[in-house]
């Protein structure tokens, strides 16, 4: 498979996991370019893996991906939270209405749920301290790509963005999970309810072989439509078979809403405590 990585020198936390990259492993330099930057490649055991650099903000990098012959994009990014809380996050990309973060309105980016499945569970085993927490985010902003992406963050402020242990960890989780066969069998569900940090989303990756595609949050459920729960089940690298309702992280409308478009689509879902 064929997998870019793209770091952004515009980013704090992006610069700090490439570095360690670059210490961590033998990136030889190419002979290509890549938004007039010079491509760096190294190769797994299954995967053949391109090190990209921009000085743009990666969520309005529109389509960056239109020159690529890549599989997967992996962008390694900060997250900001006004709460400042530590966290190791990924997610995937896309809106569920406006478009003021990038991207397009109404339209989702296709996600890669075994990557990530694999990246939370290694990324679980390499840090086993408490003071950051190691949570899905749900499907959020720009920029709009054709390729399967996601992003795998640091958050929430300066102080953890440019935190050197931690950038290694994420680096080697990212190095050892590039290191995987990404083209096996696996199961896909699809998320509504809870809030942006999806806490029983985080059991279902964690102890099921379920793996975790595009989840909605309560906040975006008035956004839900039939088109838009097709795009969550058919944008992936594997379409979704089930969606999975965190119950008591949605009101009985929101519930209604989104079992009334699962049922007119005949597509199964399942409560989440059904699941942990």
């Amino acid at each position: 498979m064929k997998i870019s990585i793209l770091s952004s020198m515009a980013d704090l936390a992006s610069n700090n996991i490439r570095e360690n990259l670059l210490k961590l492993i033998n990136f030889k330099e190419t002979t290509k370019s890549f938004d007039g930057n010079q491509v760096f490649n190294t190769q797994t055991e299954f995967n053949d893996v391109d090190l990209l650099l921009t000085d743009k903000k990666h969520i309005t990098f529109e389509e960056f991906d239109k020159d690529l012959d890549s599989d997967l994009i992996v962008v390694i990014s900060k997250h900001s939270a006004v709460s400042g809380k530590p966290s190791l996050s990924g997610h995937f990309i896309g809106n569920y209405s406006n478009n003021e973060m990038g991207g397009r309105e109404a339209e989702i980016c296709y996600s890669a749920p075994l990557f990530l499945k694999k990246y939370f569970n290694n990324l679980k085993r390499n840090y086993t301290e408490s003071t950051y927490d190691i949570t899905l985010e749900s499907t959020h902003h720009g920029p709009f790509l054709k390729t399967p992406v996601v992003y795998v963050e640091i958050g929430s402020t300066k102080n953890e963005w440019i935190d050197k242990e931690i950038g290694k960890i994420v680096a080697q989780t990212l190095l050892k999970t590039l290191d995987l066969d990404l083209n096996r069998d696996y199961k896909v569900a699809i998320g509504f309810g809870g809030t942006h940090y999806c806490h029983n989303f985080n059991k279902v990756e964690f102890v099921t072989d379920i793996c975790m595609s595009h989840i909605c949050p309560k906040h975006f459920v008035d956004a839900m439509n039939e088109d838009m729960v097709k795009q969550m089940i058919n944008r992936s690298t594997k379409p979704a078979e089930l969606a999975i309702i965190d119950w008591k992280g949605l009101n009985g409308e929101g519930r209604n809403k989104i079992i009334n478009i699962l049922e007119k689509l005949n597509f199964p879902w399942k409560k989440t405590k059904e699941m942990i």
